[in-house]
């Protein structure tokens, strides 16, 4: 779904649109750490579901989730040669009060730690270690009319991962080309679908696979 400046159009995207979202949103996008810290290789699709996920188990409701910025511009017009850089995800979230700032911050560096290499230990790893090693910067920002964090995770290459979770924001549309987002919420949904039919196909595929050992240990 595509999301006009005034708010108040929005238009279906296309299949041409839609295949190049999935490409965005499945591309393993790296994120380097500092010193000796390994790189993380994170899917935004995934990333953004364990977020989202935790957030809501935390009690911060969570709107919808856009993508912003010069990645909705790739997705919605790629035939002029645009590309971008940072990859910019909004979520909407309720935050009534500072003290949310902080289980934001928690949830993220927690989900980082699920996506270290196997065979890392991770019992010993903080969340300002992982701040350390993989945030490239933090804001806050809580007055009467903006309530927004942004927490950006550093990738070599300049194409960091932008995770803002905005409340309210006076001025939603600062550059032009924050004029038009994507709604994310129709397709993460239809990720979670094909693994949830990817999990039953396994299951019966398993069940299967005992009935036919069964069968011959009773020949």
């Amino acid at each position: 779904m595509m999301e006009l400046k005034d708010d108040r159009r929005f238009h279906n995207l296309t299949q041409e649109q839609v295949e190049t979202l999935d490409q965005v949103l499945t591309e393993v996008i790296p994120i380097h750490g500092r010193g000796n810290f390994p790189t993380l290789k994170i899917k935004p699709k995934d990333i953004i579901h364990v977020v989202r996920d935790r957030l809501v188990s935390k009690n911060i409701k969570v709107r919808d989730v856009r993508l912003n910025g010069s990645t909705a511009s790739h997705v919605l017009v790629k035939e002029n040669g645009t590309s971008y850089k940072d990859l910019d995800i909004i979520f909407g979230v309720e935050l009534p009060k500072q003290e949310d700032f902080q289980i934001i911050k928690e949830v993220v560096l927690g989900c980082l730690l699920d996506f270290l290499p196997q065979g890392v230990n991770k019992d010993k790893i903080t969340a300002l270690t992982m701040k350390e090693a993989y945030v490239q910067k933090m804001v806050k920002v809580f007055t009467e009319c903006d309530r927004w964090s942004l927490i950006s995770l550093s990738n070599n290459s300049g194409k960091n991962v932008e995770l803002k979770f905005v409340s309210s924001l006076r001025r939603q549309f600062e550059f032009s080309v924050d004029s038009f987002q994507i709604i994310l919420d129709t397709m993460l949904e239809s990720y979670l679908e094909a693994e949830r039919r990817e999990a039953v196909k396994l299951q019966e595929k398993g069940q299967e696979a005992s009935m036919i050992q069964n069968t011959d240990s009773q020949s």
